[in-house]
């Protein structure tokens, strides 16, 4: 038997004049959403064995949200619910399911797709006798565009980006309207447009049941909906318990609970200040396969406790990282404080504590990352009314930088070659001490160590001469490696045994001599003999002694060489090269460059300087001449080895720089010449001999 049903008043008197859907671009007159008031119009029943829903409880979903949770054949229950709309259970209509449902209150629409004017007046009247529209203009000084409008999706899509809806528009000024068409948008939701929706109804009986909401103020508990079926009905008549049977399907809150044998909704101890919603159905008993479900909203009221999460940095050397975590939590709208709610840590960190004031503190030697706790605040007037929040701890690492140190120090007796590696380290901006880091060595050669008490770098005595490298880290006290660390090298330079003398290069006039005086550049372990020898040359030089002894004792006491040219019958100078030697120790030469007194004093004079007499040479060699005249302008310098030219370089400076591939000659002792040009056509020589090695 049809429904009756609450009809809004004096519709057929009041309607106002329509000018199509308010969805549309083109400006209407203002809308109203039917509010959750408006939504307790029962479900139609078709008499065909269809119960229809009302399209106000579908109302702000799009064509896209539907088609992805709904099945389009007009045959298979949707199995979803979506923006808060249960569409479980029910089957999508089709346009052609839609047209038979407009079909009962204007049959022309059957045939017509569009019905206006007085074709339409009667079916739309009747229609809005059975649904609530979902939206309804209003009026004021200007004439109303419409007065009640209704729209729904059919499950139809003709083609990619349209589908099929239905609308119903009754109005004064402009004609009634009813039509079915295609229309885009189908990714846009719409709270003028709902679904048209229907379930079976084999008996053509309609169950119906409507949400209902109650309130209770915390702590309290107990009943807050006397009884959910009380605005239920059955087959048009109130349901009872007579003649249905409840089933809670859902609750948002294990306290908040429906009592099948009464219908009644409580709320149980501990239920928080908050809303929650239970879902229930309700089944016929004479048919139980006639259902129908519906939502209990339960406001627990009191004053709203809001713990608000809280964000903090660190160093990893601990301290408080949130001053206060109830500063930013409220108790009905004032800042929480230790006076009105309690406060605790929900869970456990080893890094992170919770003190009495409500600071949160990290402890000292926290590593590196992120940390996070849970903490609870609760009214202390009321228990039972608590939140939660989050405490996000960053820590972050102090600065700490270990920059690369160097030293030397002899080989004997050795000793400290860097007094403190941590002199130019630092450690949050400032020198590190090792009150603030802690030294570890990671590597070091044989004879050479890091003092970790007092951060020098020690030499044993007698650690042969040479580069040596120290690996070291250095560590934030608070966080140890693999912690804040950084490392750097201390490189440590051991000067080997060498001789020290007096004077390396000579120059005398030949047919003279010259003496110089040599020691050792640290203490030796045992006895050094050096012994003197003439190496090679063009100019042969005599000296004396052959020997020198140095002991521990007198290392540093210099001894004389002396030495001694002939004076031969060329005007070419000439060059003679000595040598120290002793096991142990670098040889060192002594070059003494003979200058030729034979010849004219206007006449140039040529100083081959390197490479040196005696020196041994590969690869290309660049070599350095100087020259001076007293009886003309030099003109330029031509350089040979063995006889042969490999340069000649103009210019009067004085100063020729030219280049000698050693691989044009072969191994062994070659005699290299420069000689010098002046205006006047004289010529200055020097020759000095090099040992080739490629």
């Amino acid at each position: 038997m049809p429904l009756t049903r609450r009809v809004l008043p004096a519709l057929a008197l009041a309607a106002i004049a329509c000018g199509g859907d308010p969805a549309a671009p083109n400006p209407v007159r203002p809308v109203r959403v039917p509010a959750a008031s408006d939504l307790v119009a029962a479900n139609v029943s078709d008499g065909q064995g269809a119960i229809w829903r009302q399209l106000t409880e579908t109302v702000g979903l799009s064509w896209d949200q539907v088609a992805a949770v709904c099945p389009r054949d007009g045959m298979s229950p949707c199995w979803a619910t979506i923006a808060g709309r249960d569409l479980n259970g029910w089957v999508w209509a089709t346009d052609v399911q839609v047209t038979q449902l407009l079909a009962r209150y204007a049959p022309a629409i059957a045939t017509t797709p569009t019905l206006s004017g007085p074709a339409a007046d009667a079916g739309v009247t009747a229609f809005f006798a059975a649904f609530s529209p979902t939206a309804t203009g209003s009026c004021g000084s200007w004439t109303c565009t419409f007065g009640a409008f209704a729209s729904g999706w059919s499950a139809t899509s003709p083609g990619t980006g349209t589908a099929v809806q239905a609308s119903v528009q009754a109005g004064f000024g402009s004609p009634s309207l009813m039509q079915i068409l295609s229309t885009t948008g189908v990714a846009t939701a719409n709270f003028s447009r709902g679904l048209f929706m229907w379930r079976p109804d084999p008996a053509n009986v309609s169950l119906v049941a409507l949400d209902d909401s109650g309130s209770i103020d915390s702590p309290q508990v107990g009943v807050v909906v006397p009884n959910v079926l009380a605005n239920d009905q059955l087959n048009g008549a109130p349901a009872t318990l007579a003649t249905v049977n409840l089933a809670t399907l859902s609750s948002t809150h294990a306290g908040v609970t429906l009592d099948a044998a009464t219908g009644a909704v409580s709320v149980a101890t501990g239920v928080r200040i908050g809303t929650y919603t239970l879902r229930y159905r309700v089944c016929e008993i004479a048919l139980p396969a006639n259902c129908d479900t519906a939502f209990v909203t339960v406001v627990v009221r009191g004053n709203v406790i809001d713990a608000v999460d809280d964000a903090g940095t660190t160093r990893t050397g601990g301290g408080i990282a949130v001053a206060n975590l109830l500063a930013n939590d409220l108790l009905g709208g004032a800042t929480a404080t230790l006076q009105t709610v309690t406060l605790r840590q929900v869970t456990p960190d080893p890094y992170l504590a919770l003190q009495p004031g409500g600071a949160l503190r990290v402890n000292a030697g926290t590593p590196v990352g992120t940390y996070r706790i849970t903490y609870e605040i609760c009214e202390i007037a009321n228990p039972t009314n608590c939140d939660q929040a989050d405490a996000v701890v960053t820590v972050t690492p102090y600065p700490i930088d270990a920059v690369n140190d160097a030293g030397s120090i002899p080989s004997y007796p050795g000793g400290t070659a860097v007094a403190n590696v941590l002199a130019n380290d630092t450690f949050n901006g400032s020198a590190a001490t090792l009150a603030t880091v802690t030294l570890s060595q990671l590597s070091a050669p044989a004879g050479i160590t890091l003092d970790l008490t007092d951060g020098s770098v020690d030499v044993v005595a007698g650690t042969p001469g040479g580069s040596y490298a120290v690996t070291y880290r250095i560590c934030e006290t608070a966080s140890p490696a693999p912690g804040n660390c950084d490392q750097a090298t201390a490189t440590v330079t051991v000067q080997p045994q060498s001789f020290v003398v007096s004077k390396a290069v000579h120059r005398i006039n030949e047919g003279t001599g010259g003496s110089f005086t040599v020691r050792l550049s640290q203490p030796p372990t045992s006895n050094v003999t050096v012994a003197v020898a003439y190496l090679a040359g063009t100019m042969n030089v005599s000296f004396s002694p052959a020997a020198l002894t140095f002991t521990p004792a007198n290392w540093n006491v210099a001894q004389t060489v002396t030495f001694a040219t002939i004076r031969d019958s060329d005007k070419v100078d000439n060059a003679g090269t000595l040598t120290l030697a002793a096991p142990g120790i670098a040889t060192l030469p002594i070059v003494v460059n003979g200058i030729d007194k034979d010849r004219k004093g206007t006449f140039p004079t040529s100083w081959l300087q390197a490479p040196a007499n005696g020196a041994t040479v590969s690869g290309v060699i660049s070599l350095l001449g100087t020259a001076t005249s007293t009886g003309g302008t030099l003109v330029d310098a031509k350089f040979s080895v063995d006889g042969n030219r490999f340069a000649t370089l103009t210019g009067a400076s004085g100063t020729y720089r030219p280049t000698w591939s050693s691989s044009t000659v072969t191994n062994g002792w070659h005699v290299l010449e420069m000689r010098t040009t002046d205006s006047a056509g004289n010529d200055g020589r020097m020759t000095i001999k090099v040992f080739v090695n490629n």
